[in-house]
């Protein structure tokens, strides 16, 4: 540096170390000898200026820090040569640790802690994590970023997203039911036990005779989008994912291959009919029309069209985001018009507001009376089945007529 006497490393850390000694020797005989000794105090005060001119080109070691007296006004700073930007403050009553360094092109200093109460590796070792930040381009003066709840990082993540009503719904529903509990901690308080130890505790017993490792599934990977959004969105340093401790812990769940056999249809049938109205005519209309629970449910009277006889699946009720057109057949116009005159905007109006969901009591009471466990989509599967069915006759068909053939 311009103006001053740059003293080579090995040599340097010598004579400093050497100029220290006499410091505390001349500091001790000051004591002894009071105000007589005022050429002493002239020698204390150059060797004093003398540590501090060349401190800059020293590794800040302990013995350093310990020797080196404070100045009597003002303040000194000794920089560190091993780690640009660590320094050692020194006042009239104190010293401390500082770290120096750029952001965004402004100058910062940061007081890491009073020496004392933060030795010398810790305050190294926090000056370097403060380096590695500003660096990136985080301000180290500016207050850390409070850690959101995960009831907060749902809000906002379900806010931001381009999601369709019904899958925000889901995902709300699957975090609420499954981890309540933990919706007011912050993020960075779930760890991997609590992951495992939730997972596993999900499994049980459902009304429809299922184990619920669907569930559990499904609910720890919406938590897992959370956490990832929540690492992407916040200022969390060291933020992982807990989630990753169910890389090899996943259930393996296997396809449902639920119908209703033909031989049952008839029973089904007529326990349907005896059931009240809303929920028995919502049930028939997805036996007839293999709709999904969620179509069915959010139909309204506008997407009915009698004299075209069709009916219209608006695309944020399904899967594939598009709008979809359907045929009325005679027996499921009978069912709509059943219904009229409309009583609500909706085909099936809820009971209080809104459109039904899922009538409960009425599907277990209805598994009850049939002897066996089902769930609404069956009633789709039902069709799936059977068009799968046609297709493999037909290419059987096709098979034995060209045989035939040569």
């Amino acid at each position: 540096m311009a103006g001053r006497l740059a003293i080579p490393t090995c040599r340097g850390k010598l004579l400093i170390t050497a100029i220290a000694l006499l410091l505390q020797i001349a500091t001790a005989l000051q004591a002894a000898i009071g105000d007589r000794g005022f050429l002493l105090q002239d020698a204390t005060r150059l060797l004093q200026a003398t540590i501090w001119r060349h401190s800059e080109y020293m590794r800040i070691t302990k013995t350093l820090v310990d020797t080196t007296p404070c100045p009597e006004k003002g303040q000194v700073i000794l920089r560190d040569s091993s780690l640009p930007g660590f320094g050692l403050r020194l006042t009239p009553t104190c010293k401390s640790f500082i770290v120096e360094g750029v952001v965004n092109g402004s100058r910062k200093r940061v007081t890491i802690g009073r020496y004392g109460s933060i030795n010398l590796e810790d305050a190294r070792a926090e000056a370097q994590r403060i380096l590695t930040a500003m660096a990136e381009g985080k301000d180290p003066t500016i207050p850390a970023e409070k850690p959101p709840t995960l009831a907060e990082v749902m809000d906002r993540f379900l806010q931001e997203r381009a999601m369709k009503p019904e899958t925000k719904k889901t995902y709300r529903s699957l975090v609420e039911r499954s981890m309540p509990d933990w919706l007011k901690l912050p993020v960075n308080a779930l760890s991997k036990e609590m992951i495992l130890n939730r997972h596993q505790s999900l499994v049980k017993p459902t009304r429809c005779g299922t184990d619920n490792k669907s569930c559990a599934n499904s609910a720890m990977q919406v938590l897992r989008v959370l956490m990832n959004f929540a690492a992407a969105k916040y200022d969390l340093a060291g933020l992982t994912n807990p989630t990753e401790a169910l890389k090899y812990r996943w259930f393996r769940q296997e396809a449902r291959q639920g119908v209703i056999p033909d031989s049952k249809l008839r029973q089904f049938y007529e326990a349907v009919i005896k059931q009240p109205k809303i929920a028995r005519d919502f049930i028939l209309l997805l036996l007839f029309t293999a709709l999904r629970r969620s179509e069915g449910a959010g139909l309204k009277w506008t997407d009915i069209d009698f004299e075209a006889s069709t009916l219209i699946i608006e695309a944020d009720h399904n899967k594939s985001n598009r709008v979809h057109t359907l045929p009325l057949t005679p027996i499921t116009t009978a069912i709509l018009q059943s219904r009229l005159p409309a009583e609500s905007e909706f085909v099936f109006p809820g009971r209080y507001e809104g459109h039904i969901n899922e009538p409960r009591a009425v599907l277990a009471h209805l598994r009850q009376e049939m002897g066996w466990n089902w769930i609404l989509h069956d009633l789709r599967s039902n069709h799936e089945f059977r068009i799968i069915t046609s297709k493999r006759l037909e290419n059987h068909r096709a098979h034995d007529s060209h045989q035939l053939a040569v």
